[in-house]
């Protein structure tokens, strides 16, 4: 069967145009204070990865499964803060570092991108140049004596082409390269594209070194169509913002910067950096990296480092102009943001953190300006953080209940003796798990995929779950009750499908159903009893984690939930298309478009039976 991957990565967001303005405020489910838009509700339903999704058309069983799930959301997230869920350190830290960047986008668009003006005149000649091709080769020294004396001689007469072979550093300098408008920096490119055939710039300085190239020849695109030329047209308006933008951006940051002052604690930090040299020495002898031998820090990672800090975590770091940050705190600002190394020698984890220190002072200033400036009280900032803070409050909330529960081996004997009287029809799946503790990773494994990997080769060498990792990331048979998420998805997809991320208390799956029956259980045939023990445990902690939180929310729903529009609901056109989009952050970073959250139902029928209205 030919193998299915429900999801497709993309980079950029774009917005639905099909909802009209007056639609996307219309609201579908009023939740105590809180309120789900129409405008929300198919953001998040474009951009969350789905079971089932891959279909010709979006039923509205489907969109009322996403509906119900979004509202478990906010019922969690306003228990949690009826319960002070943020006064866990991990949970502020973690949402914090996430509303910080949040602020700092805001900022970005405040004083970048809403300065970005385009006259016709620059337009104009940025589409001009590209409709040229140049084909130029260059002669590059990092000394700049050498590359003066090189041009002087060029000057007096020498030829180039003898000057290049002596000094090349590799022969593709020798073939001409083609530039294009935006190949190049625009510094040079202003130079190149004034520089006729045969003839040779002065010597231009880049961050690597310098350069003379000599123009071989040009060509002009000609025959275009309108198409064409109205795609050309975009791309060199996309290359002039780009660049202007990038100025903007320099100009903004050397002036924002130059009375700004932070400094780290030099005994603290190598205090620090001997921690995370050991922990990363272990990562790199017992597992694989992420890509390229690039290693990254984990969750796990920083429980450990803290563990071996004890009571020195609390120890301050970096001072800035207002406040002192302490190792614990930037700890959680590089877990948030990614740290990643290729080498595990004190020097090379020394040099990363020193130059991660310098980017966290740069994000808390900037962030400390969005906030001074009152960005993060703008509708559109505030409605982000919303979402995210619903998402964050729920999820926490979700991963302590599920963390206090605990069953009793008395429990498992019973549970046995009982389903050796009771035999009922049960769903049995068999998949393929490729376990990860990041979205980059699964973006990664992913694309390997795509270009036509091997799932069990893949699953042998990331997974985290080693006992399936040694059996090419198969489970064997088991019922589509356990495993929580993963045994549900698993139940919703077409036999070969892929599907990921799955969001667990271990990290994120990656699956891919092997075989689906319904059989009728005999436990009987097993033979190891203590592996049986096991996944009866694990079932059993999952039906009593079901059971409390389905419980939890529908007693929240029957005090909060106001009224849900379900003809709204019908009325809204969404695609059918699974997409797993991240969204790149003025200043930096990155993070998925909207949470990532996986279909969760079974509360809606606990209400109906506290609620006999219900449908």
């Amino acid at each position: 069967m030919k193998k299915l991957i429900a999801l497709i990565t993309i980079c950029i967001i774009f917005s639905n145009e099909t909802i009209s303005a007056q639609q996307k405020d219309s609201v579908l489910v009023e939740i105590g204070n809180k309120v789900i838009t129409v405008d929300e509700f198919v953001t998040r339903f474009e951009f969350t990865p789905w079971p089932r999704r891959n279909i010709r058309f979006i039923d509205d069983e489907l969109k009322l499964e996403f509906l119900k799930t979004l509202i478990a959301e906010k019922l969690l997230s306003i228990y949690g803060n009826e319960i002070k869920i943020d006064t866990s350190f991990d949970l502020n830290q973690a949402f914090k570092n996430l509303e910080k960047m949040i602020v700092r986008d805001a900022l970005y668009r405040k004083e970048i991108l809403s300065k970005v003006k385009i006259d016709q005149k620059e337009l104009n000649n940025a589409f001009a140049k590209s409709q040229i091709t140049i084909y130029a080769r260059y002669i590059f020294d990092t000394d700049s004596s050498e590359i003066f004396s090189v041009y002087k001689d060029l000057i007096n007469g020498a030829n180039f082409d003898s000057i290049l072979i002596s000094k090349k550093i590799n022969d593709d300098q020798l073939a001409p390269m083609e530039i294009t408008y935006g190949t190049l920096i625009e510094d040079f490119e202003n130079v190149i594209y004034v520089t006729e055939p045969g003839e040779f710039t002065i010597p231009l300085k880049s961050n690597l070194g310098y350069y003379i190239f000599k123009v071989d020849s040009s060509r002009m695109n000609i025959a275009m169509g309108p198409k064409e030329l109205n795609d050309a047209a975009r791309k060199a308006e996309k290359i002039l913002k780009q660049r202007i933008e990038e100025k903007l951006y320099n100009e903004y940051f050397k002036k924002f910067f130059s009375k700004k002052r932070g400094e780290a604690d030099g005994d603290v930090f190598w205090t620090m950096v001997d921690v995370v040299t050991k922990r990363f020495k272990y990562k790199f002898e017992n597992q694989s990296p992420i890509r390229n031998n690039e290693y990254i820090i984990d969750p796990e990672d920083i429980r450990q480092i803290e563990n071996d800090l004890g009571d020195k975590k609390d120890l301050i770091l970096i001072k800035m102009d207002k406040r002192n940050v302490p190792i614990k705190e930037f700890l959680r600002a590089i877990l948030f943001k990614g740290f990643t190394v290729t080498d595990s020698s004190e020097r090379h984890i020394a040099s990363k953190l020193n130059r991660a220190i310098k980017n966290f002072l740069e994000d808390e200033y900037l962030a400390e300006e969005g906030y001074r400036q009152g960005l993060h009280l703008k509708p559109e900032v505030k409605k982000d953080i919303e979402m995210w803070r619903d998402f964050y409050y729920s999820t926490w909330y979700a991963l302590s209940l599920r963390n206090n529960i605990e069953v009793t081996d008395e429990e498992i004997e019973k549970y046995i003796k009982e389903r050796g009287i009771k035999s009922e029809e049960v769903i049995l799946v068999n998949i393929q798990e490729i376990l990860v503790d990041s979205l980059e990773k699964v973006e990664m494994i992913l694309s390997r995929l795509r270009d036509g990997e091997d799932f069990g080769q893949l699953a042998r060498e990331f997974s985290k779950r080693k006992w399936a990792a040694e059996k090419n990331g198969e489970f064997g048979y088991f019922p589509s009750y356990m495993y929580g998420e993963i045994g549900r998805t698993a139940e919703r997809l077409n036999i070969g499908e892929i599907f990921a991320p799955i969001e667990t208390q271990d990290g994120y799956s990656i699956i891919k159903l092997l075989d689906k029956k319904i059989e009728r259980p005999d436990t009987s045939n097993i033979q190891d009893l203590g592996e049986l023990k096991e996944k009866i445990r694990t079932e059993l902690k999952q039906k009593k984690f079901d059971q409390q939180r389905d419980r939890l929310v529908a007693q929240l729903a029957q005090k909060y939930v106001k009224n849900i529009n379900i003809d709204l609901l019908k009325s809204i056109k969404v695609s059918n298309l699974n997409m797993f989009v991240y969204r790149y952050m003025g200043f930096g970073g990155k993070m998925t478009a909207v949470p990532i959250i996986s279909p969760y139902v079974s509360w809606y029928e606990e209400w109906k039976k506290i609620n006999k209205s219900l449908p």
